[in-house]
């Protein structure tokens, strides 16, 4: 069984090796200095397109690397479940996940993951080159994403991480929305919290309109008006009522 090799004896190999590099410091066909230069890299060498740069010297890049990796796996495509970090099938899983893609370039390991805090329209995708001895393999890049989001996507751990994942808020956007959204709804929130409170054990001094029909019983108001009639004993109950409650 072939050893599996780290982020950094990849990223060595891509820097170091001359026959791999060949094909990744061959100049950009707009940018070579002279026509002869050209010709030599792009001018097609055969009917069928073949040219130096594009069939050649990539052909034997691509060699060198496959020896070098002695069968090992060159590329990745696969999810895991954003809160757990453990691989999972999209197709199946209904949480939300970060999608990892792994590449071997010319300076190294390209991993390629989604950020877990913005939509797709947002320009989401992020990558970076590790070089740790972690292995290239599906744990080893996981470790890398994980690490990668800790340490460039999150706040130490604290209270503002707290609140950057419970609100999933990316970074470079957490200042401006603690200071103008954050802030006020917490303010709103003691607001009101405060005015539930008063309005909890202030005692409720208001006369109720049983307690106004009694009362106007009780003091005989109804026998000095002459008011006899039950309708209109109401009617005075409810207009003492609203005077004693405004």
């Amino acid at each position: 069984m072939s050893k599996t090799m780290t982020f950094q004896q990849i990223y060595d190999f891509c820097l170091l090796d001359a026959a791999y590099n060949a094909y990744f410091n061959i100049p950009d066909q707009f940018k070579c200095k002279s026509r002869n230069q050209y010709r030599y890299y792009y001018n097609n060498l055969s009917s069928r397109g073949q040219s130096r740069a594009g069939t050649y010297i990539y052909s034997q890049s691509m060699r060198q690397l496959e020896r070098f990796l002695n069968k090992q796996q060159q590329d990745f495509y696969f999810h895991i479940n954003e809160e757990t970090f453990e691989e999972v099938d999209y197709q199946k899983f209904e949480g939300k996940t970060i999608y990892i893609v792994a590449h071997i370039r010319g300076n190294g390991v390209q991993i390629e993951y989604n950020h877990p805090y913005k939509c797709s329209y947002e320009q989401d995708r992020i990558w970076f080159i590790p070089r740790s001895h972690n292995r290239f393999d599906k744990q080893g890049l996981i470790k890398e994403v994980q690490n990668h989001i800790n340490t460039k996507l999150l706040f130490p751990p604290g209270r503002y991480r707290e609140l950057q994942e419970e609100y999933r808020i990316p970074k470079e956007k957490f200042v401006d929305w603690y200071r103008h959204e954050y802030k006020w709804s917490q303010e709103r929130k003691h607001e009101q919290e405060h005015w539930d409170m008063i309005e909890k054990y202030t005692p409720d001094n208001s006369v109720s309109f049983e307690d106004s029909l009694d009362l106007l019983r009780a003091s005989g108001m109804f026998y000095d008006f002459g008011i006899d009639d039950e309708y209109e004993q109401e009617e005075m109950a409810d207009q003492f009522m609203r005077m004693c409650n405004r």
